[in-house]
Formats: C-alpha cells, sequence, structure tokens
C-alpha cells in the first residue's frame, strides 16, 4: 500500500525538523530525529567520507560541529520540498539543500537521501545521506572563505 498523505507530511516534517534543528546547532534535537541504530553519511562527489552510527555516534558529532558554527557563523541549511515515497512502514525522501553562511556565502550545495521507518513514535531517520557537491576541498574553501570575510567585518546578510 502506498503511503497516504498524512505520512508524506510527517516524513516532510522530520526533513524539515532536520534542517531547523542542524541551522540552530541542536545536537540532542537533530540526533533524536534518528533512529537509535540510524546511519548518517557524509560525502562529497559521490566518496562516502564519514559514516556515524548510532544516536550517540551522531549526536556526539553533531555537538563536535555546533561547536564550530560560530566561526563560520553559519546561517541556515535549506532544503527543496522532499520527494517521498515508500509503502506503509518504510519510505524514501530525497531533496537538495544549499548550507548558508550569515555572510550569504553558499559553503555547499548536494543532495539528501533519508531512508526512514515509522515506529510508534512517528517516523524516524534510518540512514541519512548527505551527499554535497565538488569536492571535500571546495568545500573547506568556502568555509574559509566565509570565516574570513567574517574576521574582516564583512556585512552579515
Amino acid at each position: 500500500m502506498a503511503l497516504g498523505i498524512e505520512h508524506k507530511f510527517a516524513i516532510q516534517e522530520v526533513i524539515a525538523r532536520y534542517a531547523l534543528a542542524y541551522s540552530n546547532n541542536e545536537a540532542e534535537t537533530f540526533s533524536a530525529l534518528f533512529a537509535d541504530d540510524g546511519l548518517l553519511e557524509i560525502g562529497w562527489s559521490n566518496v562516502i567520507s564519514s559514516r556515524l552510527q548510532g544516536r550517540k555516534a551522531i549526536r556526539d558529532w553533531a555537538a563536535d560541529v555546533f561547536k564550530l558554527m560560530p566561526v563560520t557563523r553559519y546561517a541556515r541549511l535549506w532544503t527543496s520540498h522532499p520527494v517521498v515515497e515508500g509503502e506503509r512502514d518504510k519510505a524514501v525522501a530525497t531533496c537538495f539543500y544549499n548550507n548558508l553562511a550569515a555572510t550569504g556565502d553558499s559553503l555547499g550545495t548536494g543532495v539528501f537521501r533519508a531512508l526512514l521507518r515509522h515506529s510508534k513514535s512517528g517516523w524516524l531517520i534510518t540512514q541519512l545521506t548527505a551527499m554535497t557537491d565538488g569536492s571535500r576541498e571546495e568545500s573547506a574553501a568556502k568555509e574559509a572563505m566565509a570565516v574570513a570575510r567574517t574576521r574582516r567585518g564583512a556585512p552579515i546578510a
């Protein structure tokens, strides 16, 4: 049986909460969107560079990343409307993203692909792959430019 509109909406809400928790540097909220055994994969140019297995590992990673946020002054993680497909208690949500610094600089664009499972508490991410366009070096260079602009007092958009 195909997913009903109420399930598709709930899954879209999970993706929106993912972006909001990331943008607000909320490691607990961010990791709570994952199943206990959830997997977060991060990569560049179709090569996975980091794999974090389990809610605790994801929370610890997010807390570490969020400590760096004031340095680059991230503003928001923007996502497109996700395409949601699935049946009964399993689904796949795919969307584009753009990670923006407060300076207005795009720090990276790419694709999120989330596998989700329905549980008693609602929809949880079992696996999310964040694949950034371009290379890791390109992303690092964009972050360095955003830091430099921030430090020399560039206006914040």
